[in-house]
């Protein structure tokens, strides 16, 4: 599989910090065509996909200055850079309208960072910026580090002395005298069937836009050697001898969008898409109410006013605006869950409460006290999948964690074709919450009491992982190859 044989060998020999040693240059060659398919997961047919739905116009304007009042200091912030919020007609639910296209680009270092690495790193990133305005009509740039790159790069003590720990009430309980490091290595759910790789890329980018194209070039001039962005030349953009990339992930999030490709794919389970979910699977996932601020997710942020953060991270501390990331591909069985009713999908993706005419996308997601769940599962042997995942995605007092980011994909990543599945993103102040949400998503406690079958419980059975990783996003200030300096 993409990105597990050097990953592989990176994960056994180095289990802790002390035993890293400089990794040594690895040779660049050209790669074919037909492996640089392989590599990006997509390959020709599902990029034809994409391409049929890259219906969006580019603005014939492209911002070259910062935004105004500068960039934000969190990376994963955009919300108030051109992120609308729109109410739906139906339900009079607030929604975030996301960026509509996603590229995810996983990579290995072909060399130990240093100055020269974080400067080139650092003038990539800003020629991106300076190329394309920092907007959904532009580009938003992410750049994370999974713990491979730290093991690799940077000295045990330097990362331990810099690197957050959980402190808060909803720190997950270990034998640990402060809490778990906020950056954990990804770990295999109940659900989960054992082919779930756990990666080890040292990088992973993360690009946001209404235009497919955009992302493409971005693409292309940071790893394909066309020294151009926007029609204008850009050598420093330029990263190929600095990484080896092991995967490209691409996809979309928009209404309308999920089934216009399933029939341009031909799917058989096409036409039960409803017309406007932006998701393969037929609702909405950003309401508003439904998802984390972007300050509720940073390592010194306060999900509550009166509150203190939930880990050590203090303002001005190396990684404070920084959060971590959970990256993971699932495939979805479509075909199953659209021979389900309308009211039957609706009750595992959010609860038995959740009562929409048929065909309706937006269904609230609001924080239910007492959490339905287990009543669910003990009256009705059903188990809503929202309901579930609030039980660990949420502080005591209701204040959601994880932001969501996930978006639809046809990659043939891990499948012999172009598949429907999810790239699924999340952002939270800790490895731990991402963990205790998705094991309180599996809701094993309630499915052995109370004898729930495997297809009433929420949407598990009929998702498949095939891959995670967790990452550390650092803010803006140290994306160029964190602590590297120190």
């Amino acid at each position: 599989m993409l990105g597990g044989t050097r990953s592989a060998v990176n994960g056994e020999a180095r289990t802790r910090h002390e035993d890293a040693t400089p990794s040594s240059p690895v040779q660049t060659t050209r790669l074919s065509r037909r492996r640089v398919l392989q590599i990006a997961g997509t390959g020709a047919a599902a990029a034809a996909l994409y391409g049929g739905l890259a219906l969006l116009p580019g603005p014939t304007r492209r911002g070259v200055a910062p935004p105004p009042g500068g960039y934000p200091r969190g990376q994963y912030q955009v919300h108030d850079y051109g992120v609308r919020v729109r109410v739906d007609p139906d339900s009079g639910v607030d929604v975030i309208i996301p960026p509509v296209w996603n590229l995810v680009i996983t990579a290995n270092l072909a060399r130990t960072p240093g100055t020269l690495e974080r400067r080139r790193l650092e003038a990539a990133l800003r020629a991106v910026e300076a190329a394309y305005a920092y907007a959904p009509s532009g580009v938003f740039p992410l750049v994370a580090y999974g713990l491979p790159y730290f093991r690799a790069h940077v000295p045990g003590d330097v990362f331990n002395d810099h690197l957050p720990v959980m402190t808060g009430a909803d720190a997950a309980p270990v034998a640990h005298p402060t809490g778990p490091p906020a950056l954990l290595d990804a770990m295999r759910f109940a659900s989960d069937p054992p082919t779930t790789l756990l990666e080890a890329n040292e990088v992973a980018f993360h690009f946001r836009s209404d235009v497919l194209s955009y992302l493409r070039d971005v693409h292309a001039a940071l790893f394909g050697r066309s020294g151009t962005l926007a029609g204008q030349p850009a050598p420093a953009a330029d990263l190929s001898d600095l990484f080896s990339v092991t995967s490209v992930r691409t996809g979309f999030v928009g209404a309308g969008l999920p089934r216009r490709l399933a029939r341009a794919a031909r799917l058989a389970v096409a036409d039960a898409i409803p017309e406007a979910a932006p998701l393969f699977m037929g609702f909405t996932s950003t309401q508003r109410l439904g998802q984390a601020s972007e300050e509720a997710v940073s390592f010194d942020g306060k999900r509550d006013a009166l509150l203190q953060p939930l880990t050590s991270a203090r303002p001005g501390d190396y990684f404070a605006g920084g959060t971590t990331m959970h990256l993971s591909h699932l495939i979805e069985d479509l075909d199953r869950w659209y021979a389900l009713t309308y009211d039957q999908r609706a009750a595992r993706m959010f609860h038995r409460y959740a009562v929409a005419p048929p065909g309706r996308v937006v269904v609230q997601t609001i924080w239910l006290n007492p959490n339905t769940a287990a009543d669910d599962a003990r009256t009705d042997l059903v188990i809503g999948h929202n309901e579930a995942v609030q039980r660990g995605s949420r502080s005591r007092e209701g204040q959601a964690l994880q932001l969501r980011v996930d978006f639809n994909t046809m990659d043939a990543l891990d499948a012999s074709g172009p598949t429907p599945g999810v790239h699924f993103l999340a952002f939270t102040p800790g490895s731990s919450i991402f963990h205790q949400s998705r094991q309180a998503m599996d809701a094993a406690d309630l499915t052995g009491r109370y004898d729930v079958a495997p297809a009433a419980n929420g949407i598990n059975a009929f998702i498949r992982a095939t891959r995670r990783q967790n990452f550390l996003v650092p803010p803006r200030a140290h994306r160029a190859f964190p602590l590297t300096e120190l």
